[in-house]
């Protein structure tokens, strides 16, 4: 076992409260703005949940949820692309034209994602992606030639997508729109009150007939296994929506994000959801989570398929 994975380790035996002090520390700040911390976490992802065989699997599935034979000739967009950058790669190797990926803070490690490409075995990744593309020739070219990358002492980025961080989408401007636009496990970090801006914003970058797919997560960041909706019981002078958003999440609930992307001018629907144990829900509700249905309250993750007509 490595240094690194004795570290992370310890870490992950640390009480919870325990471990948002230490990466405050390490961070400076709990969320995800750029740091020396950076190269460690995307080490671990890149072996881990952004292995490029478990992005492949996670992106087909989601796909395949929403009810799509997959991406080729698209323009894809990516919203947070984060420390190591296997989504993008992923979308280039599915046949899309074009795929842009953009992230607030620079977080992207080229080191991460060589590694999560080369401890990824290529007939394996062919075979994943197979049925999602026509040619499975001209997959398999793409896939040798990403690995020759990988291999290459070049400290470059593949040509394969663009990259753009910092990027605030709010101010920024994109060039084109897109046929795809997606993201995980991002819109639950920006504040609430900048979320009905965002999702206008995403909408008004979407081609007419473009399909939007999410994959958020409702869960309480401070503690997702023991105590995932602990957030709901914080009154407003316990907990921000806003500042503690990027550490966090935001608490917006499956049925509001529904609303917000109607109101987005988009058609929406939820095509995969999780939810957690009831008794794990919070007995002393707060504010607006009173009054919700209790199954919304329980989900802790969304799959969610946004479109214009």
């Amino acid at each position: 076992m490595s240094l690194m994975q004795v570290a992370w380790k310890i870490y992950f035996a640390l009480p919870p409260a325990y471990r948002q002090t230490l990466r405050t520390f390490l961070k400076r700040g709990a969320g995800h703005g750029s740091s020396q911390f950076n190269g460690i976490i995307a080490e671990r992802d890149a072996l881990g949940k952004c292995r490029i065989d478990r992005t492949a699997n996670m992106l087909c599935e989601g796909l395949e949820a929403a009810g799509l034979p997959g991406i080729e000739s698209k323009r894809c967009l990516e919203i947070g692309t984060g420390y190591v950058g296997s989504i993008a790669v992923v979308m280039s190797l599915l046949g899309a034209k074009a795929v842009t990926t953009i992230d607030l803070n620079p977080l992207l490690v080229v080191s991460a994602l060589k590694k999560a490409i080369l401890s990824t075995n290529q007939d394996e990744l062919i075979h994943l992606l197979a049925r999602f593309v026509v040619s499975e020739d001209l997959l398999a070219q793409r896939v040798q030639t990403l690995f020759r990358w990988a291999s290459d002492k070049d400290a470059h980025l593949p040509e394969i997508f663009a990259y753009r961080s910092p990027f605030d989408l709010l101010s920024d401007e994109l060039d084109t729109e897109f046929d795809l636009i997606y993201s995980v496990s991002t819109l639950e970090h920006i504040p609430r009150s900048l979320v009905d801006r965002f999702l206008k914003r995403m909408a008004s970058q979407l081609a007419h007939g473009g399909i939007e797919l999410h994959a958020i997560d409702l869960a309480d960041h401070f503690d997702r296994d023991e105590d995932p909706l602990g957030f709901l019981a914080l009154k407003e002078n316990e907990y921000s929506d806003d500042s503690q958003a990027d550490s966090r999440g935001n608490r917006i609930r499956a049925s509001e994000w529904i609303t917000l992307f109607r109101h987005s001018g988009l058609t929406a629907e939820i095509v995969q959801s999780s939810r957690a144990d009831p008794t794990l829900l919070p007995k002393n509700l707060v504010g607006p989570y009173k009054e919700m249905d209790r199954q919304d309250l329980l989900q802790t993750s969304i799959l969610l398929r946004a479109f214009n007509t």
